[in-house]
């Protein structure tokens, strides 16, 4: 089987993985200081920028091959513009700019919880029931019950229930 060469990723991500996850690789480095750039500045410059430089060649080789009107071509006119490359490739020179968006998927995962929560307070409220009972009867009977038993734990459908109980107990 031929071996096939490797591509500006896997370069990309050798590099990376090997300078974030050897402790030997901080070593070397200066102390972070006040300066713009802490102390991985220096081998962003040194690794990444070669990869950008090559990056930015093979895009516009990719874009003269290509249509004009071809949806491929639009989106490398995009980032090569000089609204957005310039932003693209700040990370070499700024190194306090992390190179992955994590915080920014954090923060969307949080906010989707958010909604969540506030959606499901929002039905039991307008469903005249007590949030953190409900919530609780849930927890307490979800194991118990068969899948097909499950819509009984709907906020509606809870609240029936919870009436025959109350009503059975008060006899």
């Amino acid at each position: 089987m031929p071996q096939r060469k490797p591509t500006l990723f896997r370069y990309k991500f050798r590099f990376e993985f090997r300078f974030w996850s050897d402790p030997k690789a901080h070593a070397s480095s200066p102390a972070p200081s006040a300066s713009p750039r802490p102390f991985f500045g220096a081998a962003r410059e040194a690794q990444s920028a070669l990869l950008v430089f090559a990056l930015e060649h093979w895009l516009r080789d990719q874009r003269a091959l290509l249509s004009k009107h071809a949806k491929v071509g639009k989106a490398i006119d995009y980032l090569l513009s000089p609204d957005h490359w310039p932003g693209f490739t700040r990370f070499l020179d700024d190194g306090r700019i992390c190179l992955t968006n994590n915080s920014a998927e954090r923060s969307l995962r949080g906010g989707h919880r958010a909604a969540f929560k506030s959606s499901m307070i929002g039905t039991e409220k307008l469903n005249n029931i007590d949030p953190q009972a409900w919530l609780a009867d849930v927890i307490a009977l979800i194991s118990d019950l068969p899948v097909s038993r499950l819509p009984e734990l709907l906020p509606w459908q809870w609240t029936s229930q919870q009436k025959a109980k109350v009503n059975a107990i008060r006899g």
